[in-house]
């Protein structure tokens, strides 16, 4: 009676492992992966995160969405995948087989290593790759194995889109510039949204387009968040340029705190004709307006937007009344404006020489 009980439970255990092997889906992975610059390559793997079973083999084919971005030019085996076999390469579509004829992957194995594949970017894109599952069998003569596949994305040489400066201090209005790091397939065209993150501190009031920028256009303004669209029709912008100004941007500041700006790209296209995959880049923004000097009514102003604040009355102009201010209330700058605005010779403090240069700008 004992020994046919052990038997049973035996049966049981073994019926319940198997329940629970069929019930785990496997998943086989596919590495996102990263081709830095055209004509360069990167290694993804492909793993089978759990096999219940172990594994015997498999064939499957893997592909990529679009041919034009890149090809697969090696596949490497991991070391118990003996014998193997592959298409021949490079190609964007191969297919890859392999038994483990020494049964290295054993039931209950996981983040089994299925091949590597090596991948040249070939234009300035971003594609899938995709696998599909011909085969794969466990050890001994189960039912074969199903897994889903988690397709990956590779990107062919990336781009920065950011703001020159990324740290911008305003104290009454500051220029910032949206910066294109660089255009591998060239740059036909783009259609960004920028916002202000706290927009109760400043404004965006206008926009200045690039000499190659045709056919520009944008939201009205001033706004905390507006649309903006342009294009290289003259094809001005060629394959390979590098630091791209796509706009200036003139902001205005409103009260004191600080917050970022941001970027979206809603469309940008390279030369060919494909969507640039792009990484956005935000700004820091510090605001920390100027205040009107003694006696006048408004703050001063930056006329010729070098960063120095000659307009000292405020009334939008430089004239022999802002000389005549400034000497009144040299000792009131330092204490009551940030000093790098009104220094003209650039020494670091407030004084006579300062007037002079001042002087020598009418």
């Amino acid at each position: 009676m004992k020994a046919k009980l052990a038997v049973i439970l035996a049966i049981s255990v073994c019926a319940l492992l198997l329940a629970i092997s069929g019930a785990i889906a496997s998943v086989v992975t596919i590495e996102d992966g990263e081709v830095g610059d055209i004509g360069g390559t990167t290694v993804i793997n492909l793993t089978l995160d759990t096999a219940p079973s172990g594994l015997s083999g498999y064939n499957m084919t893997v592909s990529l969405s679009d041919e034009n971005f890149a090809e697969i030019v090696a596949v490497e085996f991991p070391a118990w995948a003996v014998p193997n076999a592959t298409a021949t390469l490079p190609a964007d579509t191969v297919w890859l087989k392999a038994v483990d004829i020494t049964n290295s992957v054993t039931p209950g194995a996981m983040n089994v290593l299925l091949a590597k594949l090596t991948i040249r970017g070939a234009i300035q894109g971003e594609c899938t790759v995709n696998a599909v599952i011909n085969q794969m069998d466990p050890d001994g003569a189960g039912d074969p194995l199903s897994p889903s596949v988690d397709s990956g994305v590779l990107t062919v040489a990336p781009v920065n889109l950011a703001f020159y400066p990324l740290t911008l201090t305003v104290y009454s209005t500051s220029t910032i510039d949206i910066v294109l790091d660089r255009a591998p397939s060239g740059f036909s065209g783009y259609n960004l949204t920028v916002s202000l993150e706290n927009a109760s501190i400043a404004e965006i009031v206008s926009v200045e387009y690039p000499t190659w920028a045709t056919f520009p256009g944008n939201a009205s303004l001033p706004a905390d968040s507006f649309w903006l669209h342009a294009t290289d029709v003259t094809t001005q912008i060629e394959s390979g340029d590098t630091n791209i100004s796509l706009a200036t941007l003139t902001l205005r500041g409103d009260t004191l705190g600080q917050g970022s700006i941001t970027v979206v790209v809603n469309l940008m296209d390279n030369d060919e004709g494909y969507p640039m995959p792009v990484q956005t880049i935000p700004a820091q923004l510090y605001v920390a307006p100027l205040v009107p000097f003694p006696g006048q009514t408004n703050p001063p102003t930056d006329p010729d937007g070098d960063g120095l604040y000659e307009d000292i009355n405020g009334n939008g102009r430089i004239d022999f009344d802002d000389v005549t201010v400034y000497f009144n209330n040299m000792e009131w700058i330092e204490a009551n404006e940030p000093v790098a605005c009104f220094d003209y010779n650039g020494n670091g403090r407030i004084d006579f020489d300062d007037v002079t240069q001042l002087f020598e700008e009418l």
